[in-house]
Parts: C-alpha cells; structure tokens; sequence
C-alpha cells in the first residue's frame, strides 16, 4: 500500500529562464500563454512536474516542448512560493537558468505556448503569474554574477578576446571594470586560461562557473 500522509500537497512547477546575451539588449525568452489561467498573456516556458521526473529533467523537457530550444545546460536559480502567486491554488516552481546566445537558436511555440519570443528585459509584455517578478530577481542576480564571477560560457566561442569578454559582461551586468582588470580578476580566481601570446582567453573547465 502506498504511504500517504494527512498534509497538503502543493503543485510543483519548473520554470526555465533563458537570458540572452548575444547581442544588445540583453533579453529573455518567453512563452505566450495557449490556456487559462492568464491566457494570452506572457510567461516563461515551464509546467508541471511528472511523478517520476528529475527537477532539471523537466526544466529541460518543458523548454524544449514549448519553444523548441534544446541542448541547453540549466543551473537552478532560486525556489519561488507565495501563497498568492498561482490562481489554481498552491504552486511551487523551482527555476532554472542559462545564458545563451539567442541568434544560435529559433525559438517557436509548442505544446500549450501559442508563441514564443525574446523580449528586452527593460520591455516586457503583459505577464503571468509572478514572472515579471522571477525575470527582476534573476537580472539583479545576473548583474551581482557578473560583478563578481565570469559569466557566459555558452555565449562566447572557446576561444575570445579580452574586448569580447568585457563586453559580454558589460551586455550582462550593465555595467563592468576596464577589460584588463577584469581579465586579472577573472584569473585570480582560476576563472580564465591565457592562450598562446596572451592575446586570447578560454574559461577554465575546472572552474565552476554558475552561468
């Protein structure tokens, strides 16, 4: 017999949050919404969570089924929980993150999203649920990253210069040091490997990078 137990049990969502920093502005990608509640209106791409599914697996699965975007390696951001965040009752949805180059991918709608799109981040439609509220969370996280860490491995090629590289961060964080210093920083910490002659850089892969 199954155990049970005499608690409430919360819905538990995933939700995928694609920044895309191959160009000016910096923007995310989202889904607008086919059913109720919020229909018409713009959400990220998630749902819900299968009985024997991993966490990221579904991130992963829900990304793919409502914008056709795969291959994408997800970090969990953060767990959102307001009681109020979910007209259907009491959701859950843990979120995940990458930053990409967005002109590498054709996002389309699937499943139960009419459209997907990128939008700037300074410029969003009409959202759903609490999104717009993950999206701020998630840029001012972006911005402290980019303050403090390298960022971007899955938007710069292998190899790129220090001017590539402190553009990026400044297209991410809004703002940045001069690229030399940001490069020395960027070392100090085991973050960067100098090619040949200096004149170009790779990201550690030993170096945990968090986007």
């Amino acid at each position: 017999m199954p155990y049970t137990y005499d608690y409430p049990r919360p819905m538990v969502t995933v939700d995928a949050l694609l920044f895309g920093a191959g160009a000016d502005p910096l923007t995310v990608l989202l889904i607008e919404r086919g059913n109720e509640p919020f229909a018409g209106r713009w959400a990220l791409p998630g749902g819900f969570v299968d009985m024997d599914e991993d966490l990221p697996l579904a991130a992963a699965r829900e990304l793919g089924e409502e914008t056709g975007v795969i291959g994408i390696e997800l970090d969990q951001l953060r767990t959102f929980g307001a009681p109020d965040r979910d007209p259907r009752g009491r959701s859950i949805s843990v979120v995940f993150w990458a930053i990409v180059d967005e002109r590498q991918f054709t996002a389309r709608g699937g499943d139960d999203a009419a459209r997907a799109q990128w939008f700037p981040v300074t410029s969003l439609p009409p959202m759903a649920f609490d999104h717009a509220s993950i999206i701020a969370y998630a840029v001012r996280r972006l911005q402290w990253l980019a303050d403090r860490a390298s960022v971007g491995r899955q938007v710069l090629p292998g190899r790129f210069t220090a001017a590539e590289l402190y553009a990026l961060h400044v297209r991410v964080g809004g703002r940045a040091p001069d690229a030399e210093s940001l490069v020395s920083r960027l070392q100090a910490v085991n973050a960067l490997v100098a090619e040949a002659g200096a004149t170009h850089y790779r990201f550690n892969p030993e170096h945990v990078l968090t986007c």
